[in-house]
């Protein structure tokens, strides 16, 4: 399998069209290169939480399915083995959330990654570390 910009485009179009739960909320994966993405989902009522912010499992799905696009970037499937989140700020007002994610460590079978959680304006909501395991299964092949 050769990886390559092109493979990388195919990524980001395959993950939007077909994430029925990422569908849901919103999310848009706009980036993916060799171990990074970036995404992002617009505020509605609905993503809100008692308090009036945004709730906060919104956050974890936005950082778990960018992060699983900095993961799909080596090419295989690889599903999340766990995650952990640290909310660092609210959010009740604004248009946009962004995730951005980034390697920390890409193993042969255990690649780890770091997640910031933002506002439109670059204000930290949330850091995130998320650990995958590689499969053998090359992203190809997914059903």
């Amino acid at each position: 399998m050769e990886i390559n910009e092109a493979f990388y485009q195919r990524i980001l179009e395959r993950r939007n069209a077909h994430n029925p739960f990422a569908n849901l909320i919103g999310i848009v994966t706009t980036e993916i290169r060799e171990g990074y993405a970036k995404g992002y989902f617009d505020l509605k009522e609905e993503l809100g939480n008692a308090i009036g912010s945004i709730h906060g499992g919104c956050l974890y799905a936005l950082a778990d399915t960018v992060v699983g696009a900095a993961c799909a970037s080596y090419g295989y499937v690889a599903p999340t083995v766990s995650g952990s989140m640290n909310f660092l700020s609210t959010l009740k007002k604004g248009n946009r959330v962004w995730a951005e994610a980034t390697t920390l460590k890409h193993g042969k079978k255990i690649s780890v990654f770091d997640v910031r959680v933002t506002d439109e304006g670059g204000k930290l909501l949330a850091t995130a570390t998320f650990t995958y395991y590689h499969t053998e299964i090359p992203l190809e092949a997914e059903n």
